[in-house]
C-alpha cells in the first residue's frame, strides 16, 4: 500500500526535523488515520471540526515531544485520558519496541479503541478502561506518561506519583495551551518535583504547529 499524501507530507515534516519514519511505521500511521476518521464517524473520540487537520492537530501534535528532541525512549509508556489514542498510538507506531498502555474512563471509547488497534495490527499497545486514581493494576508501572488536555497539572503530578514506577528516569509529558504560570507554581508546591519546564511546540515545516499557545509541560518526578 503507498502512503497517502497526506502520510508522505508528515514524513517530510519529521525528516526536514531530523527524523526518518520507517515506511512501515508510515504505512500504520496512515492505518491508522483511516481507521480513526471511520470509527469517529460511530462515537467522538476526537473533535469532528478538527478532524479534516487531522495530521496536523492530531498526529504532528502527539508525536512533538519526538521531532523537539524531548521525549524520553523510555518504556512502558502510559497515554492518560487517551480519547481516540492521541498521543499513544502515533508514539508507539514510531516506537515499535516500546510497550504503550492506552488508559481511559470511558467504556464505549476503549471499546472502539480495541477495534483500531486490532484493525491496524498494532501489537505492542494495550487499552484498559478505568480512571487512574481507582486501577491498582496500572500503578507504579510506567516510565513515561503522556497526556493530551485530561486536567490541570498539580492533578496530573499526582496521579503520576501513583503511576510511574519508583525507581529510575520518570517522565510526565503534558500537553497544555495557553498561560502556564499559575498551573506550573500550583504543581510545584508540596512535594516538588525534580524539574518542571515548558516550552513552545514549534515543528520545522508545518508552521500550523509553530503557535506559541500549543505548549508543553516536561516533570521529571
Amino acid at each position: 500500500m503507498i502512503p497517502s499524501p497526506e502520510a508522505q507530507r508528515f514524513a517530510e515534516i519529521c525528516r526536514h526535523n531530523g527524523y526518518n519514519v520507517e515506511e512501515s511505521s508510515l504505512r500504520k500511521m496512515d492505518s491508522y488515520v483511516s481507521s480513526l476518521l471511520s470509527w469517529n464517524t460511530k462515537i467522538n473520540l476526537i473533535s469532528r471540526a478538527s478532524a479534516e487537520n487531522i495530521w496536523s492537530e492530531h498526529i504532528l501534535h502527539s508525536v512533538a515531544p519526538v521531532l523537539m528532541r524531548v521525549f524520553p525512549e523510555k518504556s512502558p509508556v502510559l497515554d492518560l485520558g487517551t480519547g481516540g489514542g492521541l498521543p499513544g498510538v502515533p508514539l508507539a507506531v514510531l516506537f515499535p519496541h516500546a510497550r504503550v498502555t492506552l488508559l481511559d474512563s470511558i467504556k464505549k471509547k476503549t471499546k472502539a479503541l480495541r477495534h483500531v488497534i486490532e484493525e491496524i495490527a498494532l501489537d505492542n499497545v494495550d487499552v484498559v478502561t478505568g480512571r487512574a486514581e481507582e486501577l491498582r493494576e496500572v500503578r507504579g508501572r510506567f516510565q513515561v506518561i503522556a497526556t493530551r488536555g485530561v486536567a490541570a497539572l498539580d492533578q496530573l503530578v499526582e496521579w503520576a506519583r501513583i503511576l510511574l514506577a519508583e525507581r529510575g528516569e520518570r517522565t510526565l509529558i503534558a500537553y497544555k495551551g495557553g498561560d502556564l504560570t499559575e498551573e506550573i507554581a500550583n504543581a510545584s508546591k508540596g512535594k516538588r518535583p525534580l524539574e518542571i519546564r515548558q516550552c513552545d511546540i514549534q515543528i520545522a515545516g508545518e508552521e500550523r504547529m509553530n503557535v506559541g499557545e500549543k505548549k508543553l509541560v516536561i516533570v521529571r518526578l
